[in-house]
C-alpha cells in the first residue's frame, strides 16, 4: 500500500498518543530549548510520522504580542533524546482595551518528511520561542502504520485516475454554516456519524476539517466515512489538539496529509472521539476539492 499523496482509499491515519491527552510541551525563552517532555513512552508500532498537529496559546497581557517558535520531535531515552523532525511557526496576539490578561489559542497542522519510527521507541518534544514568557504549547502525531506504508516514488498528482474530470473547485460543506458533530458521553468513545452529503455529485477530494471547541482540557479526534447511515466505513482520520486546564481544542484546521476519495453517489458522513466523559458538540466545516 503506498502513502504518495493520490486520492485515498487504502489506509487510515495513526494519531499518537492514542486515546489519550496531548503531550504538554516545555517551551524555552527567548530562543533557549525547553526540556524534552514524553509524547509516549513507547510506539505502539512501526511508525510513519508525518504530521505534528501543535496547539499554540498565547497568554499575555502585552498587546501586540507576536511569538515566533520552533518545535523538535525526539526520539529516545530521556536525556539522550536525538532530533527526528522540526517545525516553526508564529502567531499573533492582540486585543484592545485594559492591560487584562489576554489568551489567543489555535491548532495547527504542520507536514515533516516521512519519518520511520521503530516500534517500543520512546518520542518526545521540546520547543524554543522568541518571547520570555506567556506561550505554550502542546502536541498530537499523526502519521501511518509502518506496515501499510511505503515512501512515494514519483511526483504526487492529486487527480490521478479521475476520469471526466474539467476542473477542480474548492469547497466547504456544508456552505454558509457548520454541522454540529458531538462526542459520545464516554472517555474516548466515538459518537454518532453525523451526515455532510447524501449523494456525492462528482468525485470528491477531503483535504481537512475545521473544528474547535472552548471547553478545557478536551483533546479530540475526528473520523470521516464514507457508506449508506449505520454502514460508514473510516478512511480519513485527523487530531484536534489541547492543553491540560487551558480551552481547547483551539479553533483550527486540521489537514489531511492524503486527500480522501469521495467517489460519485456516496455518502460522506463524520465522527469524534475526546476526553471527556461527556457529550461535547463541535461545530464542524469539511475541506473539500469538487472534481468536476
Amino acid at each position: 500500500m503506498a502513502v504518495d499523496l493520490l486520492p485515498k482509499r487504502d489506509i487510515v491515519e495513526q494519531i499518537i498518543p492514542v486515546d489519550a491527552a496531548s503531550a504538554a510541551v516545555n517551551v524555552g525563552a527567548s530562543w533557549a530549548w525547553g526540556s524534552w517532555f514524553q509524547v509516549v513512552a513507547s510506539c505502539p508500532n512501526d511508525f510513519v510520522l508525518v504530521g505534528i498537529m501543535a496547539y499554540e496559546i498565547v497568554s499575555s497581557t502585552a498587546t501586540p504580542n507576536v511569538v515566533i517558535y520552533q518545535l523538535e520531535i525526539g526520539t529516545g531515552a530521556a536525556a539522550s533524546e536525538s532530533t527526528i523532525a522540526a517545525v516553526g511557526s508564529g502567531i499573533l496576539a492582540t486585543s484592545s482595551g485594559s492591560a487584562e490578561t489576554k489568551n489567543t489559542i489555535h491548532d495547527t497542522m504542520h507536514f515533516v518528511t516521512p519519518t520511520f519510527i521503530p516500534s517500543g521507541t520512546r518520542i518526545a518534544a521540546r520547543a524554543t520561542s522568541s518571547v520570555a514568557s506567556g506561550f505554550l504549547m502542546a502536541v498530537m502525531l499523526m502519521g501511518y502504520d509502518a506496515r501499510d506504508y511505503a515512501q512515494m516514488l514519483r511526483q504526487p498528482r492529486h487527480d490521478r485516475y479521475l476520469r471526466g474530470r474539467q476542473g477542480r473547485a474548492a469547497a466547504v460543506y456544508p456552505s454558509a454554516g457548520v454541522t454540529t458533530v458531538s462526542s459520545l458521553a464516554s472517555v474516548w468513545g466515538y459518537g454518532s456519524w453525523v451526515e455532510f452529503d447524501a449523494s456525492a455529485e462528482y468525485p470528491l477530494l477531503v483535504k481537512g476539517i475545521v473544528s474547535g471547541h472552548t471547553d478545557s482540557s478536551l483533546h479530540a479526534v475526528f473520523d470521516v466515512g464514507v457508506g449508506a447511515a449505520s454502514s460508514e466505513v473510516t478512511h480519513l482520520r485527523l487530531p484536534f489538539a489541547s492543553r491540560q486546564v487551558f480551552p481547547g481544542p483551539g479553533l483550527g484546521i486540521s489537514y489531511a496529509y492524503r486527500p480522501m476519495l469521495v467517489r460519485p453517489g456516496e455518502r460522506t458522513a463524520v465522527r469524534v472521539k475526546d476526553s471527556s466523559s461527556l457529550v461535547k458538540n463541535y461545530s464542524v466545516m469539511l475541506l473539500v476539492d469538487e472534481v468536476k
